[in-house]
């Protein structure tokens, strides 16, 4: 796929299970991955859209309810969902959940699934994602708010809103985020914190280091990331206006 960019994907299942027991089946089914998860479209048992929710862990997947189990052998699942890959070969883990009744109360109990090719429509049966391209820019703009604010306190225009991607990171990096004037003096630097790989967006109110608002004009900003690989910039202008 292409690093960044919400993609649609279809992970398919053929579930298996022990004809000697009656307690087996499946309720839940947990989609752990780093990727960042847009939402779940649709999920089909046999060719047929079945009703679910979905439980969505920020940097962890997600956990699909299906509310009605899965106890046909044989059975074949596909779930439709929504991501962007910040890390070149992502892993997909999955496993099947169900609760069992027990002495006292309910057991959680789950079988991790193995990778196949159950799909003949597919290319390959694995649980992992490449990115189309190998290399890659280590930060990258994913996308900006309005390229002229006016932060006046009206609720209109108020935020200049920036979207970036991190990739490739193997630990977390300090991110920063400045703002210069055409001179070139830094009015602001904001430390984000230490990032993974992923998706992120800052805010800038259109004020310096002091809280003050700056006067109108074109202003430059540049996130930095401080990586093992070096140190990586992007920047670009923003415009206040009152």
């Amino acid at each position: 796929v292409d690093p960044g960019v919400q993609t649609e994907f279809t992970l398919s299942l053929e579930m298996q299970f022990d004809s000697g027991r009656r307690d087996t089946g499946v309720r839940y089914l947990q989609v752990q991955t780093p990727a960042v998860v847009g939402r779940v479209e649709r999920v089909l048992v046999d060719d047929q859209e079945t009703v679910f929710s979905a439980a969505y862990q920020l940097g962890d997947g997600f956990t699909l309810d299906l509310w009605q189990r899965v106890v046909q052998a044989g059975s074949f699942v596909q779930i439709v969902f929504r991501a962007a890959l910040f890390r070149d070969g992502t892993p997909f883990l999955v496993r099947a959940v169900d609760l069992r009744p027990e002495e006292g109360g309910l057991e959680t109990v789950y079988q991790t699934v193995r990778e196949g090719d159950v799909d003949p429509f597919s290319v390959g049966g694995q649980l992992v994602v490449r990115f189309r391209t190998p290399s890659q820019k280590l930060v990258q703009a994913l996308g900006k708010g309005q390229a002229v604010i006016t932060p006046n306190g009206d609720g209109i225009n108020d935020f200049f809103a920036l979207s970036y991607g991190l990739f490739m990171l193997i630990q977390p990096a300090p991110v920063t985020l400045s703002i210069f004037d055409l001179q070139g003096r830094q009015l602001r630097r904001d430390d984000a914190g230490a990032d993974l790989s992923g998706q992120y967006t800052r805010l800038w109110d259109g004020t310096d280091a002091q809280g003050q608002l700056v006067p109108p004009g074109i202003y430059f900003y540049r996130i930095e990331v401080n990586a093992d690989t070096g140190h990586h910039s992007w920047q670009g202008t923003v415009e206040v206006a009152y």
